[in-house]
């Protein structure tokens, strides 16, 4: 699952951005496993299914050249 990666991930590189796209995000163990990804914005946006190519090149953009640390 997306949330059993990350942990991995997180593990191996707790500042990895990422860009979590759902279409499940009414889930209760979902929205409380991204509750704890959002205590560092800066490290991820969540996008709901279904977006827009635009939407997701701005979102894209925003990870890349505007974060903050």
């Amino acid at each position: 699952s997306g949330p059993e990666m990350m942990t991995e991930i997180r593990k191996l590189n707790p500042s990895q951005r990422v860009v979590y796209m759902s279409g499940y995000l009414e889930n209760p163990e979902f929205q409380e496993w991204l509750r704890k990804e959002q205590e560092q914005p800066y490290l991820c946006t969540i996008v709901k299914k279904p977006f827009s190519l635009e939407n997701f090149r701005d979102i894209l953009y925003k990870m890349v050249f505007d974060h903050k640390k």
